[in-house]
């Protein structure tokens, strides 16, 4: 099947640029066909649109192509560049800020439309969209002036360029160019490695004196200037070298830390984590798995502090919530352990989170002497989610608190059974297979799966 598909693909593509190619001679010739040509463009745009098109099949592709996801990435953003319209929220930003800032959107007149589980975003998906939120008008000024001068640069050479080989060659590069910022309007292309270096190498070709005249600007320096910029140069370029160089090392201190995570070292990976930490000048993510490792060690007061550090503008994602909360109820702070759950529920998180954070929910009012609320929020959870153990295991302890055995025996086997059918699951993987992530991952839960089958059986047993 691929191949007939691909085959067909191929013809079309070559049938488009031979298209392409002799409108193009047309518009050389016939000036005047500018004017049907950019009135098709300005056309094929408003029907192509998805907010503005007529036509539900092209409605239905760019939901298929996750275009829905992108217009709430883009959204989030909007609301960054809203609340911050200098300066943005800063370089790097928009990844720390879009978890909190998701309840603001889908409390909107707009977000009403997008109240559908997405994950954390790192990036917008769209470039320009980004750098509004991170940098504000400034950074918009600046990426519209390099746009300019790009086409300036580009607008000049092709004039002094002289023969037909070298414009066409200039046209190449342009179209390359092009073609990075169309896809810079849909995705992060500035934010990969590959995509950049072709970018940047482009317009360092379009500036070669190949195609034209390059200019200078010479600066003469003697004595004490001379002195002065290259000790300035020496300790810039020290410094440099100094934040490189301890970046690297709380990477590698990460990298290692989270091996030993992986495969159940939990002390090795805490003291790697501290040094990633202590090494790292603005530590985030190195700081969320030090947290993570506290938590398992049983330093759960150092646990919580550093997951408290995360929030505060370094490393927010919908797994540091929960943390948090489950943190907070171990030490009966009930309001403070509802209020994060409630937290993370208002920014339509996927499934199986919203599952976890409801259930805080109801553990905490349950402790606070909420039953009948706190069994309302477990008879929605397993409503909607019959798998979720937990949700049977808590209401078969506050049926058999107010005497009704029966149903509390009923609860208890069911989560038995998904408890069961889980451990199965999982030890059925890890026979196979596996990544050192997935490895951590499927034994924590195992572990996690084992300690709640031990403790529903025996409350089980403990029924009349």
């Amino acid at each position: 099947m691929a191949g007939p598909v691909g085959l067909l693909g191929g013809i079309a593509y070559a049938a488009v640029g031979t298209g392409v190619y002799l409108w193009g001679r047309a518009l050389r010739r016939f000036r005047l066909a500018w004017i049907p040509t950019v009135a098709g463009v300005l056309l094929a745009a408003l029907l192509l649109n998805p907010a503005t098109t007529p036509f539900a099949a092209v409605e239905t592709a760019w939901e298929r192509n996750a275009g829905r996801v992108r217009a709430w990435d883009w959204w989030v953003g909007y609301f960054m560049w809203r609340d911050h319209p200098l300066t943005g929220v800063g370089l790097g930003g928009y990844k720390i800020h879009f978890v909190p800032y998701k309840p603001a959107f889908l409390s909107s007149p707009v977000g009403e439309r997008y109240r559908f589980p997405i994950a954390r975003a790192a990036q917008a998906h769209n470039e320009y969209v980004q750098v509004a939120a991170e940098l504000g008008a400034l950074g918009i000024a600046v990426l519209l002036g390099g746009l300019g001068t790009m086409a300036y640069i580009w607008t000049r050479r092709m004039g002094e360029a002289g023969d037909r080989r070298r414009r066409a060659e200039l046209a190449l590069l342009g179209a390359g160019a092009v073609a990075t910022l169309a896809h810079a309007a849909v995705s992060f292309p500035w934010h990969l490695p590959a995509s950049s270096l072709v970018f940047v190498v482009a317009l360092g070709a379009m500036l070669a004196p190949r195609y034209g005249r390059t200019g200078s600007f010479p600066i003469v320096l003697r004595k004490a200037s001379l002195k002065a910029v290259a000790a300035g140069v020496v300790l810039v370029g020290l410094g440099m070298g100094v934040v490189a160089v301890r970046d690297l090392l709380a990477d590698r201190y990460l990298f290692y830390g989270q091996m030993a995570y992986y495969r159940g070292d939990v002390r090795t990976a805490h003291r790697l984590f501290s040094r990633a930490v202590a090494w790292d000048f603005f530590p985030r993510v190195s700081l969320y798995w030090l947290g993570l490792s506290q938590m398992e060690l049983g330093l759960r007061d150092d646990a919580l502090e550093t997951f408290y550090r995360c929030l505060d503008r370094r490393y927010v994602h919908e797994a540091l919530y929960l943390n948090i909360a489950a943190l907070e109820l171990e030490r009966g702070n009930l309001g403070a352990a509802e209020d994060i759950a409630q937290r993370l529920i208002a920014t339509v998180p996927p499934r199986e989170m919203l599952d976890a954070a409801q259930y805080i929910v109801a553990l905490a009012r349950y402790r606070a002497g909420e039953v009948a609320a706190a069994t309302e929020v477990l008879q929605g959870i397993v409503a909607r989610s019959p798998n979720f153990e937990r949700g049977w295991a808590l209401l078969g302890e506050i049926a058999q608190g107010t005497g009704d055995f029966a149903k509390a025996r009923t609860y208890y086997e069911k989560a038995l059974k998904v408890i069961d059918r889980k451990i199965s699951r999982i030890e059925q993987r890890l026979r196979g297979r596996v990544t050192p992530k997935e490895l951590g991952k499927l034994r924590s839960e195992l572990r996690g799966l084992r300690a709640w089958r031990e403790l529903v059986s025996k409350r089980l047993a403990a029924l009349p």
